[in-house]
């Protein structure tokens, strides 16, 4: 049991299961809306930001990230 966690800090990475999302803002997403690439009459899903060219690639998922939210408002 004491081999398994050092004695003196953690390492960065030691807990990350290594899945690496795609990063999407709210400002990226609310120009796209705007811009008219994306359809709100719709559910927007994974299939529809990759068609629409909001997102480049999708490996694992995406991830909202909150900078931009005062557009939504």
């Amino acid at each position: 049991m004491h081999r398994r966690f050092p004695k003196f800090g953690m390492s960065k990475n030691r807990f990350n299961n290594g899945t690496l999302f795609e990063q999407l803002n709210l400002g990226k997403l609310a120009y796209h809306i705007e811009k008219g690439n994306l359809d709100t009459s719709k559910q927007i899903d994974m299939k529809a930001l990759l068609e629409a060219g909001v997102v480049s690639k999708i490996a694992h998922g995406v991830k909202i990230l909150g900078k931009g939210v005062e557009k939504f408002q």
